[in-house]
This record gives C-alpha cells, structure tokens and sequence, in this order.
C-alpha cells in the first residue's frame, strides 16, 4: 500500500513538473514574440491578414480597404464599410484602399477588419453601395441625395447610399 500512494504521489509530480514545462516555454515563446518586435516596425499586412484563413487577394484588399476607410471608427463602423463592400461587388472607388495611414496601423485594427469582413458575409446591416464619409464628403453627400439616391444607413462618421 505504501508503494501505491508513494508512486500516485510521484505520477502526480510529474503531472504538475510537465504542466508547468508547457506553461513555461508558451511563455517563454510569447516574450521573445513580442520583443523581437520592434514598435517603429508597421505590421506586415501578408502575416496579419493571412493568419489561419485562406482568404483571396480580393478578400486581403477587402480588409487592408476597411481599415483605409474606417481604422477609427471601431468595430460596428468596420462592419458597414465591410457590407458596403460586399454589396458594391468590387473596390472599384473605394479610396481607403490606398490610404497612407494603414502602414502605420497597428495589429489589432487589421484583426478588427478581418473579424468585421468575415461577419459582413451574414450579417446584412444595411444594403447601399455607395457611401461617404460625413465630415469630408459633405459634397459628394448633397449630390447623391439630389441625384435620387437613397440614404440606408448611417454610422460614425459614414453615411450609405443605394440607387
């Protein structure tokens, strides 16, 4: 009866001592991660966008679009622009494509997009293809209503149009 519980009592040892292994080099991995990681460094928009998803090319410009158009508008205002994109079919004149700031934005916003564009594939939030941002687009905005089209939605700082 001795032996039992002495060698139980070393199997529980050896369960905690490997436990702990594990937990240690995770650990020990995710500190050299992030400090190998330079903070002047813009995130490698392949790696981030590709991570675990085989998206398209379409797909990756999608996202590296979202953030162009809506990096500051939080989750909810890169899911419309998600949808907005998928309604429209195309990239064609959605300038956030090629927005100076997405080199500059950090990890977390293209992550954001990412989840944003994969939720906008169910979940229809609005219905326009066209849209404008409220505080520069405010020309753009009074000849879509005076040319008939139809306000949809608006979010933060973007108003949605369809014909």
């Amino acid at each position: 009866m001795k032996i039992r519980s002495k060698i139980s009592k070393i199997d529980e040892i050896w369960k905690f001592a490997l436990i702990g292994s594990l937990l240690g080099i995770i650990l020990f991995s995710v500190a050299i991660h992030n400090t190998s990681k330079s903070n002047e460094d813009s995130p490698n928009l392949k790696e981030i966008i590709e991570i675990g998803v085989n998206y398209t090319q379409f797909d990756r410009d999608a996202i590296k679009a979202i953030v162009g158009e809506s990096a500051s508008e939080g989750y909810e205002g890169m899911l419309a622009i998600s949808r907005g994109i998928r309604n429209r079919g195309n990239l064609g004149g959605v300038n956030g494509l090629y927005s100076e700031h997405i080199k500059y934005e950090p990890e977390y916003i293209f992550k954001l997009a990412e989840q944003a564009w994969d939720e906008s594939k169910y979940r229809k939030i609005h219905d326009g293809n066209y849209w404008g941002g409220t505080k520069i687009d405010k020309d753009w905005i009074e000849r879509m209503e005076n040319s008939g089209y139809i306000k949809v939605y608006e979010i933060g700082n973007h108003v949605f149009y369809k014909k």
